[in-house]
């Protein structure tokens, strides 16, 4: 729950000065670091960021200015073997808000959130367990900031583009477990099993419901040579969602890959039995070395569950053109299902560049957009940003991010809209081995 208190709109400027000078304050005490490579390690970590926008829901007609100043607390333990990992991240936000739907200052808690993991490898067999949950409020939950998780090849149950707009409280829990056996054997077997639950309180969409997908899912792998290797996996899914009747799903996947000195080609097929049909895939692909990057590329064609067909695939590309200076881009296209479980064609291309300027700063620059249609109705919906950013190590354990962000949305049915972002923050981390 996101507890909010209204505070005289006069005081706002005093609270995010204060803000920021207690949490120098506190950066400022010493921290007790021990060199060495102990197993296990503690890390606190403190920030203060000040965020102003133009249009922060992506109104087609902008409602106002949006200004927060965000004090952000977190807390990790790591412990390490040669055959162990264990690992706990924890945070907690404090925000004083001030944007067009308050007629003052609001100070509210943002974003608990935690996580916790743990692995254990041994020659022949690795397990890997995962849990974690956040608590968010919808205003603030924002795709646009990691455009490539809502077009993921290789898995379902991704961001609905269109889903997270109006207000209101939204709980994500997740759950993980995965086990290797006969690594060290020509043939393997892989299980897996995956719950994510998402809950909404006090919600102004009504778009926004409560929904479980749970997955189990086995994968075979074949060694049938020092360079080639098969697999085909099996993975069964159910979906919940208040209101409607539970989705089933099955997929079958299988490839086949072959190792070159200059990299390796491979050989692809996916069916699917949905609720609305079935969906069958081939892909093909290729990755090359090459003397200053590497270059990976795959096309397939896909029959969705709509009997239409699709051309899918991707391509990318990543090379250090100049000194220091290092080159990404990638563009990709699948068919996949949402978080509310209708399949959808989606699209990704993203173009960034990174430079050190100096020894202790670097700057940034990137272009993403993101296309999503459903294979049902033919609705798409388009996403985009453009950022430029500068990082600064101020000194080991201090550091400074600045950065300009623009945004945009359009929607069939609905229109197109902009935001632009200016952020300013800083932080230090403290951290303890034994």
């Amino acid at each position: 729950m996101i507890h909010r208190l209204r505070i005289p709109v006069a005081r706002n400027l005093s609270l995010g000065v204060s803000a920021l000078a207690l949490t120098l304050v506190a950066a400022a005490a010493p921290t007790r670091a021990q060199d060495g490579s102990g197993g296990a390690s503690l890390r606190f970590g403190i920030s203060q960021s000040l965020i102003a926008e133009d249009n922060a829901e992506l109104d087609v007609t902008s409602e106002g200015t949006t200004v927060a100043a965000t004090t952000g607390l977190s807390f990790g333990y790591l412990s390490q073997t040669r055959t162990s990992r264990l690992a706990i991240d924890a945070g907690l936000g404090f925000r004083v808000l001030s944007d067009p739907d308050t007629d003052g200052t609001e100070f509210d808690r943002t974003t608990p959130r935690v996580s916790l993991s743990y692995g254990q490898e041994t020659r022949a067999s690795a397990l890997s367990l995962g849990a974690s949950l956040s608590v968010d409020d919808v205003q603030f939950i924002d795709p646009l900031t990691d455009l490539e998780n809502l077009v993921d090849l290789d898995g379902d149950g991704l961001l609905d583009f269109d889903e997270l707009t109006g207000t209101g409280t939204r709980r994500a829990m997740n759950l993980n477990a995965s086990l290797e056996l006969l690594r060290d054997a020509r043939a393997g077997l892989t299980l897996s099993a995956s719950r994510r639950d998402l809950t909404y309180s006090d919600t102004t969409n009504p778009d926004l419901v409560d929904s479980t997908r749970t997955s189990l899912g086995a994968t075979g792998r074949f060694d049938l040579n020092e360079a080639a290797r098969a697999s085909l996996g099996l993975r069964y899914s159910v979906y919940d969602e208040d209101g409607i009747q539970s989705r089933e799903t099955l997929a079958l996947n299988g490839d086949i890959s072959f190792e070159r000195p200059d990299g390796g080609y491979g050989f692809g097929i996916s069916a699917a039995d949905t609720t609305d049909g079935g969906r069958y895939g081939v892909s093909v692909s290729r990755n090359l070395v090459l003397p200053n990057g590497s270059l990976n590329a795959s096309l397939g064609v896909t029959r969705a569950a709509s009997s239409d067909y699709f051309v899918t695939g991707s391509l990318g590309y990543t090379a250090e053109v100049l000194p220091a200076t290092t080159i990404n881009a990638r563009i990709s296209r699948a068919v996949s299902s949402s978080t509310s479980d209708s399949e959808t064609v989606r699209t990704f291309v993203s173009l960034s560049a990174a430079r050190p300027l100096t020894p202790t700063a670097n700057a940034s620059l990137g272009l993403n957009f993101a296309r999503s249609e459903d294979t049902d109705t033919g609705l798409a919906t388009g996403l985009g940003t453009f950022n430029a950013g500068l990082a600064l190590a101020l000194t080991e354990d201090w550091s400074l991010n600045t950065g300009y962000r623009h945004e945009f949305r359009d929607e069939d049915g609905v229109g197109s809209a902009t935001n632009n972002v200016v952020t300013l923050s800083i932080s230090r981390s403290f951290v303890t081995r034994y």
